[in-house]
């Protein structure tokens, strides 16, 4: 059987949203309660996804590439567009030791997750966690 879309298969589940909430598992916000990183138990794998976001041009510039920004972004520049993937396609399916670190944002919070903070937090069965401007996290559900 192959695998769906990683994009396709989110936006059904948007569209089904009693299922939504039966898969989902964790999620990430910042204080505001923008959505950062969503986490679905989907079969034996994890789809995850990240909502649209604008980064500044001085930090879009640090961290982006020319032809990343034409792929990736509604503008060329610093308008981010959403994605969903399967953790496997992910940094979250390297090691800390291997430098992986997936970046997570939203207009109020710039942070970045180690493969081993999402790790714990999946496995503590915690289904919210709340990220602060400073990097700094807590669960809330």
């Amino acid at each position: 059987m192959s695998v769906p879309d990683a994009n396709d298969f989110y936006a059904a589940l948007i569209g089904n949203p009693d299922r939504l909430r039966r898969l989902r598992r964790l999620q990430y916000r910042c204080p505001e309660r923008c959505l950062l990183l969503d986490a679905v138990a989907v079969g034996d794998t994890v789809l995850l996804h990240q909502k649209r976001y604008k980064l500044s041009r001085h930090r879009n510039a640090e961290r982006s590439s020319d032809s990343g920004r034409t792929a990736n972004t509604y503008d060329g520049e610093n308008h981010w567009k959403p994605r969903s993937y399967y953790i496997e396609t992910s940094a979250l399916a390297l090691t800390d030791a291997e430098g992986a670190i997936l970046e997570i944002q939203c207009d109020h919070v710039n942070a970045s997750m180690k493969p081993s903070d999402f790790a714990g937090d999946w496995e503590s069965g915690h289904t919210e966690v709340r990220v602060r401007a400073d990097g700094s996290r807590f669960p809330v559900g």
